[in-house]
């Protein structure tokens, strides 16, 4: 979709390598094994969550946490407990969720979208990349790249590597597919919670 930034997705590139195949839905209770592969990088994760949770782009008004938290549970009540919103003071138009449930909302993208159902669409369609497991088969094509060294160094470096990344660049995407398969799992989320199709176009 269009909103994704230069940046938008890293989370992913960090994430997701292990037993289940990309494409399977999250199973509500899924951990990786802790033999596995993918246990470290889950490890990685949850220390780049705990960078958000003490970062000073960190915003930490209660009622705008509460009230994007609540769109994500409109959008997918059976984990609304599961998610955890991270909303970073960070200019650009972008949300991104890993596969452990951390889900980061930039205020450039609250400061863009015209209303609820706006946000509501982008908030799905990083949901359902998350729900699909996408970032499965990013992960496995951005370790195959020359610059992969590179992106976990910066990436592992907390928050502000993570904004340092701009320089460095995506090395990873989305595939056309998996776009269009969030877009389309992003917006039958959307309309069932109440929200109107046409704010997704």
């Amino acid at each position: 979709m269009m909103f994704r930034p230069l940046i938008g997705g890293l989370c992913g590139l960090l994430l997701v390598f292990g037993r289940l195949p990309a494409g399977d839905s999250m199973p509500l209770d899924y951990r990786p094994p802790p033999d596995s592969d993918e246990a470290g990088l889950w490890m990685a994760n949850d220390e780049m969550e705990k960078g958000f949770q003490v970062s000073p782009l960190l915003v930490r008004d209660s009622a705008l946490n509460a009230y994007v938290h609540g769109i994500v549970c409109k959008l997918a009540p059976d984990r609304c407990d599961a998610v955890r919103i991270y909303i970073l003071d960070l200019p650009y138009f972008n949300a991104a969720m890993s596969p452990n449930g951390a889900m980061q909302v930039w205020t450039g993208l609250l400061a863009r979208v015209d209303d609820e159902a706006e946000l509501a669409f982008v908030l799905g369609h990083e949901f359902s990349h998350y729900k699909l497991r996408h970032t499965l088969a990013l992960w496995q094509r951005a370790r195959n790249t020359s610059g992969f060294a590179t992106i976990m160094t910066v990436a592992t470096g907390g928050i502000g590597a993570l904004v340092g990344l701009a320089a460095v660049g995506t090395l990873s995407s989305y595939s056309r597919d998996e776009e269009r398969e969030a877009d389309a799992s992003g917006m039958a989320l959307a309309v069932a919670a109440g929200y109107d199709p046409a704010a997704g176009g």
